[in-house]
């Protein structure tokens, strides 16, 4: 992420009234950390699919991470879904097999499987997206 301006932060302790599990914050100085809900190492897989759906908020909502606190409470559901969209193809990127059945996916990507099946849920009527899918397998 420093690659990007951006630091990360595990401190599960700042989650102890949320049922959030990322959050990005930039400071008035300009400075952008995403804040985990896991500990260095807790849970690799699903700490990569956080990070790239915390990047994609702000790669497909086309909003400045600049003096921008992100809060689910102002994200739409188009915009989880963008970001959702976002972080699973970085992450099948990464792949170098694709498994058939969702829930392996889920695993193999760090998905958490409801999200990954409502993704496809909705992606499934889009003959583009079901393509690439394809090609990747």
């Amino acid at each position: 992420m420093a690659e990007r301006g951006i630091v990360v932060y595990h401190q599960p302790e700042l989650f102890k009234n949320t049922n959030k599990d990322a959050r990005i914050i930039t400071s008035p100085m300009g400075n952008t950390g995403i804040f985990l809900n896991l500990y260095d190492g807790e849970n690799p897989a699903y700490e990569r699919f956080l990070l790239w759906h915390e990047i994609g908020h702000i790669e497909t909502d086309g909003l400045s991470i600049k003096g921008r606190f992100f809060s689910a409470s102002e994200r739409s559901k188009a915009e989880e879904i963008s970001a959702n969209i976002f972080a699973f193809v970085a992450l099948v990127q990464q792949q170098r097999i694709i498994p058939d059945n969702w829930y392996e996916l889920s695993k193999k990507i760090g998905m958490p499987y409801l999200v990954l099946s409502e993704l496809m849920m909705v992606m499934q009527k889009d003959h583009d997206f079901i393509q690439y899918l394809n090609k990747q397998n």
